[in-house]
């Protein structure tokens, strides 16, 4: 959904130049919600920022694996290079999601040994036994695959293979959990809609508001973030104007599970309270007026 914006300004820093259209929520977690008002430099601030890696909240990273049976393609999507475990015999692998299938992450052992995807292991094999002088490999990768699992293999003298049969394949929770000034900035923006070109008036009252979401860190004590979880078997976005409370404040719903609250105690909009939400089942969205 494209919001029309009035003035081509940057709601954040002021400047005409360079408009580009800004994900109120990220596209990074499928966020659909746009408007033409934040410049190039804000936007690409944002978007190389904190908010690169929120998918990493684990969370989040929870509600992506939800997705997977009843949205595969979107799952597939939203798990593009992100981290997970691979648990074998007697090994943990960290590695990525590809086409629905876990691909390890390449990495150096001790003595030359290597962990690798199966599609390159001849590859490798080729390398290392040009380096040590040994020739030609005498097997081919269909060969490879077909090698019995957690079993050493010598291939040829000095070579051994060991195909690694994974026993399960979880998400990797070991990342951050999203950084405030995400749920801040959005909130924000969703109510500079509410304000329209009213978001330009009494610049000094939303001074230290744009500082920090230039600087990309909450640093005042006029922005009040609450973070709060539910269970939730509906897998939506949405966000809604809670009203003055005496600040404005705003309800921020990720995934459904996910939520923050956020309050600008010196900064108050009068307007008609909106609401909108992202169904991420049927991709269906909607602006109303909230009750």
């Amino acid at each position: 959904m494209k919001y029309v914006w009035p003035t081509a300004r940057c709601i954040v820093c002021g400047s005409r130049d360079n408009i580009t259209t800004e994900h109120i929520i990220p596209d990074c977690v499928t966020g659909k919600l746009v408007a033409d008002f934040l410049c190039k430099d804000c936007n690409s601030g944002f978007g190389h920022g904190a908010e690169r890696i929120i998918k990493n909240d684990p969370k989040i990273r929870l509600s992506i694996e939800s997705l997977v049976v009843e949205q595969p393609s979107l799952a597939n999507k939203l798990q593009k290079r992100l981290l997970y475990q691979g648990h074998g015999k007697s090994r943990k692998f960290l590695g990525r999601m590809h086409n629905g299938k876990f691909v390890p992450n390449e990495k150096i052992l001790e003595g030359e040994a290597l962990i690798c995807p199966e599609g390159r292991s001849l590859y490798h094999l080729k390398n290392l036994a040009k380096r040590k002088g040994r020739g030609t490999i005498p097997v081919t990768l269909d060969q490879l695959r077909c090698l019995p699992s957690d079993e050493p293999i010598e291939i040829t003298s000095g070579l051994t293979v060991t195909k690694w049969y994974l026993h399960s394949i979880e998400p990797d929770l070991s990342g951050a959990e999203i950084d405030p000034i995400v749920p801040a900035k959005i909130a924000f923006e969703f109510l500079a809609l509410h304000c329209k070109n009213g978001i330009y008036e009494n610049p000094q009252q939303l001074a230290s508001i744009r500082r920090q979401l230039v600087e990309g860190k909450l640093t005042g004590n006029d922005i009040h973030v609450q973070r709060l979880e539910a269970q939730n078997d509906r897998l939506f976005h949405g966000l809604v104007f809670e009203g003055n409370c005496p600040g404005a404040r705003v309800q921020i719903r990720l995934f459904g599970s996910l939520a923050f609250r956020v309050e600008f105690s010196r900064f108050s909009v009068s307007s008609t309270r909106l609401c909108y939400t992202h169904d991420l089942l049927s991709g269906k969205e909607g602006m109303r007026v909230a009750l």
